[in-house]
């Protein structure tokens, strides 16, 4: 089984990636996935986490805000595609909207590992 340290590994460079590709021509934004993607260590670490406690509300919580991650990366790019301004690193600076929805994502993995670790313990 994953844990919360792949999970956040496969977080960063997700994060990494998507901010860079929010820095490309506009033009090359239309070709990019901003979603989800299924191999990934986080959203196998919720699958395999979910497949044993389906109930636990902090399994919706990080489901919740990985998601929120990945909206919030899609209307950027729609914003950038549209044409208006956007400065990415602000967006992606502390307290900018990435930063933010990166914070609760890896707020909520924490929470995941707490219940799995109360478990054990």
């Amino acid at each position: 089984m994953l844990d919360a340290s792949d999970a956040l590994h496969a977080h960063i460079h997700c994060r990494a990636m998507l901010v860079q590709c929010l820095k490309q021509r506009q033009a090359c934004l239309e070709y990019v996935d901003f979603a989800p993607h299924t191999n990934c260590a986080l959203v196998r670490f919720v699958n395999e986490c979910a497949a044993r406690h389906a109930d636990w509300p902090e399994i919706d919580i990080l489901r919740s805000a990985h998601n929120n991650l990945h909206v919030l990366a899609k209307d950027i790019a729609r914003r950038l595609i549209a044409g208006e301004y956007v400065d990415i690193n602000a967006e992606n600076a502390p307290n900018g909207r990435i930063d933010n929805a990166s914070a609760a994502l890896v707020a909520a993995v924490w929470r995941v590992e707490r219940r799995l670790h109360s478990l054990a313990g």
